[in-house]
């Protein structure tokens, strides 16, 4: 069994190792695959909550973690009560709307307005707003035709 174990792990090793060095990787040590987008989460803590960006690549891998603060608290909080104790998400708590992404704060009830750079996928937080509710888990628009 160990030496099952410890053949399966130096297999494992060596894939990482073919799959790493196949990527190319320019002069700051990122991958230099084609960027295919960014991808946005957020941390939804009891504390300040935090937008999480990625850079997306053509081949599914994601890179260049950023983390950018709310200043605003996010929704997990155990004192909240209910059956998900405070900690909960919903789809449609980040919306990217032109060049500006909004995310929830459901334990500040506030709106976190971020400038989007679209070239490079930065974020540069602008404001928070309130959310006119309690602790909001979503954001709907209607686009303007």
């Amino acid at each position: 069994m160990k030496k099952t174990v410890t053949s399966f792990m130096s297999l494992i090793a060596v894939a990482a190792l073919i799959t790493f060095s196949g990527c190319d990787k320019d002069h700051d040590g990122n991958n230099s695959e084609a960027v295919a987008g960014y991808l946005y989460t957020t941390t939804n803590g009891e504390s300040v909550n935090k937008v999480v960006g990625f850079t997306r690549h053509k081949d599914g891998s994601l890179t260049d973690e950023k983390a950018y603060v709310t200043n605003s608290d996010g929704g997990a909080d155990v004192s909240a009560g209910g059956d998900a104790h405070g900690d909960f998400d919903s789809q449609g708590g980040i919306q990217i709307i032109g060049n500006y992404l909004l995310n929830v704060n459901a334990g500040g009830n506030e709106v976190s307005v971020f400038a989007l750079d679209r070239t490079n996928g930065k974020l540069t937080f602008k404001n928070n707003v309130g959310s006119c509710g309690t602790r909001p888990v979503s954001i709907a628009y209607k686009k303007n035709r």
